[in-house]
């Protein structure tokens, strides 16, 4: 079984030196699997299987040719985090020239959530914390001037005598000038004193104005009677959301490996999905592929939903068993270097799509494509939208789903959901979806990073809900004559779901679809989902 190297992970040379090590060491020829920590790999694992073929009615490795064992090489040479230094610097000074002159911003990591007793749920910044400074770790503050010697201040607990006991001990201090660039680091609990001190005679203070134990803080540390701190308050929240919506360069590269960890748990879902797995085994084979390749976390939480579940768009339980004429939406994002890809691939269960399911997925492929085309400078945010929408009313009044496609709320019993949102640090990133002049939506340029994803949902109690949802604004009797029209199409169509999504770059000349590996197109799935079971060679 040959075992490709993921794509754009690690450089071919490595691969070939891992091997060369190895055979040195062991004496065999083997078949190798590189995957990667979040820091852009930079310590290299060499996996040494021959064959693991799957155990479909456990979802458990069964080896059935030799295996040798895990050979594990450290190479400090690429140990290195995946953003430098200089790209927080620069963040900063986007940010910076969005300020006041004379004003000062401040900022909280983030604190650690507790989910029971002494157990907490798994740390992860504030994204505007992360995007400002780069540092990941809980307990630890910011404050950055903007006057005629901008600076930066990093408060953080420092380390001591009993780091590294119970938890992952704090950087040091070489390590946080090396990574962060700030002017200064300092320990936690001098960030009143030096709050107050820098605040004296600026003209204004920005934080996040959601923070609001940060808020009582300030409210409570600038009371004074003598008026020599700022009276002018601004959300710091708007700033950074600006600053986050074009993406730089390095954070285009940490977004296309997110992008092509998630592609890769596709294709292995593709691969390895049939009739009798639970949801929660394909759940499990996606979250594996995305530790296997460096992704530490989830960018949300996976969507894998059959059958009768295609049609809720936000389904999380996992636990039906998949059956032969079901449909199976994937609607799943790594995260990688702290950016989130969102893709969402649908799939018969079976392996071949039924003349239903064919009708439902090429509308909605289409749909799809008439949105990505629409993505291009100078176009408005909600034309990807506009162009989608259009297509999928032609399509469901030829199927029989609506009865007049100028008449909105029928579409909408079928598609309920927006077709794009920003993508980045967050699933749903930062930014505003309205022009800056606030007539019309947001003017796309180069940079930007936005899903496209369209869908139709045949919901089996959709008639229930229809009286609920429109019966306060939509006539009885229109509603009946529509439900009586539609009903055929219904019963046809009923419990298949469909969704697909990808995520586009705005370009200079018009746009690049970050996900298109994951295969869209009928044939290609069917091809694809032919082939033999396979984790390691999607």
């Amino acid at each position: 079984m040959a075992i490709n190297r993921p794509p754009n992970m690690v450089p071919r040379g490595l691969a070939s030196l891992g091997k060369t090590i190895s055979q040195l060491l062991i004496g065999r020829d083997f078949f190798c699997v590189i995957f990667t920590c979040p820091s852009f790999l930079n310590r290299g694992a060499i996996l040494n299987i021959n064959a693991y073929p799957l155990n479909y009615n456990s979802l458990i490795w069964r080896p059935t040719m030799r295996v040798y064992f895990l050979l594990l090489i450290t190479l400090p040479l690429f140990a290195r985090p995946f953003f430098e230094a200089d790209e927080f610097k620069r963040h900063r000074e986007k940010l910076l020239t969005m300020m006041e002159d004379n004003s000062v911003a401040v900022m909280r990591a983030g604190e650690t959530v507790v989910r029971n007793n002494d157990i907490d749920y798994p740390y992860r910044p504030a994204s505007d914390y992360f995007y400002l400074t780069g540092y990941d770790r809980p307990e630890s503050r910011m404050l950055l001037k903007k006057g005629t010697r901008p600076s930066f201040i990093l408060f953080t607990r420092l380390p001591d005598a009993h780091s590294g006991v119970w938890n992952t001990a704090p950087y040091s201090m070489d390590e946080m000038y090396e990574r962060f660039a700030p002017d200064t680091v300092l320990p936690l609990d001098q960030f009143e004193a030096v709050f107050k001190k820098n605040c004296r005679g600026v003209s204004s203070i920005y934080f996040p104005f959601e923070d609001k134990e940060l808020a009582a803080d300030i409210q409570k540390w600038l009371q004074s009677p003598w008026g020599r701190y700022p009276r002018t308050w601004h959300d710091l929240k708007p700033l950074t959301a600006e600053a986050r919506l074009i993406k730089s360069s390095a954070e285009i590269a940490a977004l296309e490996k997110a992008v092509d960890i998630t592609v890769a748990a596709h294709r292995a879902a593709m691969r390895n999905v049939k009739p009798g797995l639970f949801e929660y085994q394909v759940n499990a084979l996606i979250s594996f592929v995305y530790r296997n390749m460096g992704s530490v976390r989830d960018g949300f939480p996976s969507i894998v939903g059959s059958g009768p579940n295609s049609t809720i768009l936000h389904y999380e339980k996992y636990d039906r068993q998949m059956t032969e004429n079901d449909m199976l939406v994937m609607d799943i994002g790594a995260e990688y270097a702290m950016y989130s890809a969102d893709i969402t691939r649908t799939i018969p269960v079976n392996g071949r799509f039924s003349p239903e399911q064919k009708d439902i997925y090429t509308l909605v492929l289409k749909a799809q494509q008439a949105g990505i085309e629409a993505v291009e400078p100078g176009a408005r945010f909600g034309d990807p939208g506009k162009a989608a929408a259009k297509v999928l009313k032609e399509g469901l009044k030829k199927l029989g789903l609506i009865t007049d496609p100028d008449k909105d709320w029928q579409f909408r019993v079928w598609m309920m959901h927006g077709v794009s949102h920003w993508l980045g640090l967050d699933t749903h990133d930062a930014g505003s979806y309205l022009a800056t002049d606030g007539h019309g939506g947001r003017l796309l340029e180069p940079g930007m990073v936005l899903t496209v994803e369209p869908g139709i949902y045949v919901s089996a109690d959709i008639f229930d809900k229809i009286d609920a949802i429109y019966g306060k604004w939509i006539p009885e009797e229109e509603r009946v004559a529509f439900k009586k029209s539609v009903y055929p199409a219904f019963e046809k169509y009923k419990n298949i779901g469909v969704r697909i999504e990808d995520d586009i770059l705005v370009t200079e000349d018009g746009r690049r679809n970050l996900s298109d590996a994951a295969p869209r197109g009928i044939e290609a799935i069917e091809s694809l989902m032919a082939l033999p079971a396979s984790f390691f060679n999607p």
